[in-house]
Parts: C-alpha cells; sequence; structure tokens
C-alpha cells in the first residue's frame, strides 16, 4: 500500500470517529433530558406512589436483564 492511500485511510478513520463522537453525545443530551424529566415526573409523585413506581421500574430491569442473559449464554 502506498503512503498516499494510508494517509487516506487514516483520515477517513478519523474523520469516522469525530462523526460518531458527534452522534454520541447528541444521544447522550437526549438520553440526560428524557432522564431528568422522568426523574421531575417521580419526585412529584407522593411518597407510596413514588415507591410503587420505582418496584415497578425495578422489576422490569430486573426481567429485562435476565431476558438478555439467557439470549447471550443459551
Amino acid at each position: 500500500m502506498s503512503k498516499n492511500v494510508k494517509i487516506a485511510l487514516i483520515v477517513l478513520g478519523l474523520g469516522a470517529l469525530v462523526a460518531l463522537t458527534v452522534i454520541l453525545r447528541r444521544e447522550k443530551t437526549i438520553v440526560d433530558a428524557t432522564t431528568a424529566k422522568i426523574e421531575d415526573t417521580i419526585d412529584q409523585l407522593d411518597p407510596a406512589a413514588r415507591a410503587a413506581v420505582v418496584a415497578k421500574l425495578g422489576l422490569e430491569a430486573k426481567d429485562k436483564a435476565l431476558e438478555a442473559k439467557d439470549r447471550v449464554f443459551s
């Protein structure tokens, strides 16, 4: 491979990394905003309702983790 081809591949790789970084930062911003909105909504609930919501979310997260584990290790 010639030196110019190697340089071109490096430049293309760096460009791809920059593009992915921009996309991931945008996604992180969206996730952070959504998380803040959910936390604010949960904080507005009375303590009993908040405990029920947190328990349900915890069970759902546990179920998803077990399903993912089963898919990976089956």
